[in-house]
């Protein structure tokens, strides 16, 4: 929720830059702009992006074992980013060490393959094998 209201601040000093002269040879029309790209990327859920793409970078390198497990639950999430939805998943799966595991993970889904995650479908999960329940990756069962 602090992403959107960072944005909605950005877009209205980006709103109100215009109505202020450029005097002493500043020229603010690059920093209204400035502001107003920021402001509407994380009010369209910039935020989210690059915390899920963060994410997925550092967990990809600890991330070693892997398991099928099932999609309990999605839910859509606030919008759609290059034809890819971004969703909330609950997938429970079997660990290395036999115990059962359900994990809540936020993935970016392309449209075309939104229905290989639907409620009951398998799907490939990638955990790290020292803290299951830590976060996973999720990747559509073939």
């Amino acid at each position: 929720m602090i992403f959107p209201g960072i944005g909605l601040l950005l877009v209205l000093v980006a709103v109100s830059l215009t109505f202020v002269d450029s005097t002493g040879g500043i020229d603010y029309s690059w920093l209204s702009m400035l502001c107003g790209l920021v402001g509407a990327l994380l009010l369209c859920g910039g935020g989210e992006l690059a915390g899920i793409f963060g994410a997925r970078l550092l967990k990809g390198k600890r991330m070693r074992a892997h398991a099928m497990g099932l999609v309990e639950s999605i839910e859509l999430g606030r919008g759609i980013f290059n034809g890819r939805a971004l969703v909330s998943l609950v997938v429970s799966f079997a660990g290395e060490d036999g115990m059962a595991h359900r994990t809540k993970t936020n993935a970016l889904v392309s449209l075309a393959t939104l229905s290989t995650y639907e409620k009951g479908r398998p799907v490939v999960v990638r955990y790290d094998a020292s803290d299951p329940d830590g976060g996973i990756l999720v990747e559509p069962a073939n």
